[in-house]
């Protein structure tokens, strides 16, 4: 990811196809391998960030870290590593903040979280594709409907 945001080669819409594919295989995986333990975090940043400022750097960072521990809970290093990136490039990139309500990106993350803690795969998947299209139009690209 870095290589191609240095060579500006990467657009904020290729950027969003690949983390919405990542988020939903995510949120599938958790609800199959997470732990006790591991819900228990994903649950202490599902509060944090649903508790939304206005601030919408603040929404972002607590969006990222809802997404870092939803990964943790894969036991997956490639995921891990993989949204930690993500996340990061997502940084890097524009966004134009007068357009994004911060309510509007972390829309569903208590379905994924409801979904995770159920142990369906299902559930998590829809919840985390419902999620995930509400920022199709806004990067530009078809959202994800399987």
């Amino acid at each position: 990811i870095s290589l191609s945001l240095g060579a500006n080669k990467l657009t904020v819409g290729q950027l969003y196809e690949v983390r919405a594919a990542l988020e939903v295989l995510s949120a599938s995986t958790a609800a199959i391998e997470r732990t006790d333990e591991d819900l228990a975090l994903l649950e202490l940043a599902l509060a944090d960030v649903l508790d939304v400022p206005d601030h919408l750097p603040e929404v972002f960072r607590r969006d990222a870290a809802f997404h870092h521990a939803l990964a943790e809970c894969t036991h997956n290093p490639l995921m891990i590593g993989f949204s930690g990136a993500a996340a990061i490039a997502f940084r890097q990139l524009t966004v134009d903040e007068d357009s994004l309500e911060p309510a509007e990106v972390v829309a569903h993350l208590d379905e994924v979280t409801e979904a995770v803690r159920a142990g369906d795969p299902r559930a998590a998947t829809a919840a985390m594709r419902r999620h995930t299209n509400r920022f199709a139009d806004y990067f530009g690209v078809t959202p994800n409907l399987e």
